[in-house]
């Protein structure tokens, strides 16, 4: 038995003997040991499973495919296109000429027939070795079909699971950043045009009250969702939603659901007994305008669990 062990896999091993081993997390996978342990794509594809109206697409061998919703199960009350396990099947030919082309026509054909509401593309560890563009297809494929695309780099030797988990976690909060831009962008649009069209700003006023350049508290009110201009109010909502998604997910990931359980429920009976207006009654003290107006938003965070 002894010589059939590897020497850095020995303190992992247990024998019926002593029945004992050590527990060691986030070390990457030792060559001749296949078993040792799941790879930085199996990682991704847990944190991001939750997304069931997505389509999961493996950019890789048919085999990477086999970690699929029935090995890390992900009820849901809706839809269920996260159950459907797709992959593009790079072959010998892909691995010599690549793959971004077969990439971008299985992109084209899930989201025609699927009609989701985004896509994850996944790479594998081929897609590391041969260099295929991801990104790049990504970004055409979401012009085209007007849905966010997101590539995840999840090429298995990048490290452990462990380095899954935060792949996936950052590919959450780039696009948290990218809806916020998008956002902010337009609120400055906004206030540029009225500066220049007559009677503008009476005009727009339902949307952003008295709001102009002049008004830092007021900017500063906006872009920390303290005042949230009409049209806009529940877009914050998710992007504050998508900024602790990670961290939740990793603890009820790490065995620790009943505290999030529990903290949940705290917040929100907050929400219910008012208990944030001892913080938001001197906030809007401090960021209310020329016309009155300070916090302005139209859903409880605390209470929108």
């Amino acid at each position: 038995m002894s010589n059939a062990v590897l020497e850095k896999r020995r303190a992992q091993v247990a024998t019926v003997e002593d029945g004992k081993a050590s527990i060691a997390c986030a070390k990457p996978s030792l060559a001749g040991s296949v078993s040792q342990r799941a790879c930085v794509f199996c990682g991704s594809r847990v944190v991001l499973y939750p997304i069931v109206d997505a389509v999961h697409l493996v950019h890789g061998p048919a085999g990477c495919a086999a970690y699929t919703w029935d090995i890390r199960g992900t009820v849901s009350s809706g839809p269920e296109l996260h159950r459907l396990s797709f992959t593009t099947d790079l072959r010998e030919r892909d691995v010599i000429f690549g793959g971004a082309e077969k990439l971008e026509r299985g992109l084209r054909a899930l989201i025609a027939r699927y009609s989701p509401k985004a896509a994850f593309v996944y790479a594998t560890c081929i897609v590391g070795v041969i260099g295929d563009d991801v990104d790049s297809v990504c970004r055409k494929m979401t012009e085209e079909t007007g849905i966010p695309v997101l590539p995840v780099r999840s090429e298995g030797f990048r490290g452990s699971k462990k380095d899954g988990y935060a792949a996936a976690r950052d590919k959450i909060w780039s696009r948290v950043f990218e809806l916020y831009r998008y956002a902010m962008g337009l609120v400055i649009a906004v206030l540029f045009f009225r500066m220049i069209i007559p009677h503008a700003p009476y005009i727009w006023y339902n949307w952003l009250g008295m709001t102009s350049f002049d008004d830092p508290l007021r900017l500063a009110a906006i872009a920390t969702f303290l005042f949230q201009p009409t049209f806009m109010d529940i877009l914050p909502q998710y992007i504050v939603y998508m900024i602790f998604a990670p961290v939740l997910v990793k603890l009820c990931l790490d065995g620790k659901w009943a505290y999030v359980m529990a903290g949940s429920l705290l917040v929100w009976m907050a929400g219910q007994l008012g208990l944030q207006q001892i913080v938001t009654t001197p906030l809007n003290e401090l960021v209310k305008g020329a016309d009155e107006q300070g916090i302005r938003v139209s859903f409880n965070l605390l209470g929108w669990q």
